[in-house]
């Protein structure tokens, strides 16, 4: 959720990688500056729902707006073209490339709850289970290597 607000208020960054984050509903972001957007979303997340909507953990309330819509959102901002999709179960990725070398991705990865996918993980502190077909950190790397402050 940090990445989103720096995107939302600065200029600083060429991309950001947001994994299981969101804009809360009632958060501006009236006026952001392009950048490339790469965000990393499991269905099952019950932290942070992907499909919007609250949840609480421990004391704190979470108000989130749907994943997908996050993603247009950016792509508007970009004026990117529309995304293409391709699906490996469980991941689908909505790809779309935007003026200036910039790119908005949404990665989803269907049944998978609020975790950082790894080659190497077993399971989140909350017991749920880490898709280990996949790693974010090295796609997230690439992704921002690909796309640099120009």
């Amino acid at each position: 959720m940090m990445a989103y607000r720096l995107a939302c208020d600065t200029t600083v960054f060429a991309a950001i990688g947001p994994v299981a984050g969101t804009i809360a509903p009632q958060t501006e972001c009236d006026h952001p500056a392009p950048i490339s957007v790469m965000a990393v979303h499991g269905t099952a997340d019950t932290r942070v729902r992907y499909e919007g909507g609250a949840s609480t953990v421990g004391s704190a309330h979470i108000d989130a707006r749907p994943a997908p819509e996050i993603a247009a959102f950016w792509r508007g901002v970009d004026d990117c073209q529309d995304p293409t999709v391709t699906t490996a179960a469980p991941l689908t990725s909505a790809s779309a490339e935007c003026p200036d070398g910039r790119a908005v991705t949404l990665v989803t990865i269907d049944g998978y709850g609020h975790e950082w996918p790894s080659t190497s993980g077993s399971q989140t502190p909350y017991g749920e289970p880490v898709y280990t077909g996949w790693d974010a950190t090295e796609a997230l790397w690439q992704f921002f290597a690909a796309h640099p402050k120009g």
